[in-house]
């Protein structure tokens, strides 16, 4: 082989070597963002009893140093998946009302009756890292915003709030009254990474 020959398949290898490194890293950075897990945060809750706390720690993980926003909501679980129970607990919470069913608009969308029990809370957010704890959120809400059921329940927005990566505690308090008509509907508190 001459030295010419020699030389052209070297650069024929390097090319290649080189586009298939690339390919692996494109791929590998494609694969991994179709893979990639984005925290979300659950604990459970009740509404039956005032003054009822619930408090746990949350990591945001966002694969980032960017703030990035954190929907809350409530998720009132539909335990049997029965579509009566289901259409219990949109009665409860507003979303359905049983003299007219769900509103709609002139668009054709919900149009929530909020018909539902006020049930007040208070959410507290403590940064953990650094030198000592930080509230970096303390609200009250009375408020929430239904959106809808599936068979599995009902989720009820609260809030969203901006986080960076780190370490947070959470905590939730029922405010001044029990809903005794929600002491057998499971509650989990979430809070996960917004679409928006």
């Amino acid at each position: 082989m001459t030295d010419s020959a020699w030389i052209g398949r070297r650069k024929v290898v390097g090319i290649f070597s080189a586009f298939a490194a690339f390919h692996k890293m494109a791929f590998s950075r494609v694969l991994g963002g179709m893979f990639t897990t984005y925290p979300r945060f659950t604990m459970p809750f009740s509404f039956a009893q005032p003054g009822y706390v619930a408090t746990g720690n949350f990591e945001a993980n966002n694969h980032s140093d960017d703030e990035l926003t954190y929907a809350i909501a409530f998720i009132f679980l539909n335990k049997s998946g029965d579509h009566t129970e289901l259409r219990r607990l949109q009665t409860l919470l507003g979303v359905f009302d049983p003299r007219n069913g769900a509103k709609r608009d002139e668009h054709g969308e919900f149009q929530f009756t909020r018909v539902g029990p006020v049930m007040p809370i208070r959410l507290t957010i403590y940064r953990l890292d650094g030198p000592s704890e930080k509230t970096i959120f303390d609200q009250q809400f009375r408020q929430y915003y239904p959106g809808g059921g599936t068979q599995y329940g009902v989720t009820v927005s609260i809030d969203s709030v901006r986080l960076r990566t780190g370490h947070y505690r959470i905590q939730v308090e029922a405010l001044d009254r029990a809903l005794p008509e929600l002491a057998d509907v499971p509650v989990e508190f979430e809070m996960k990474l917004s679409a928006k």
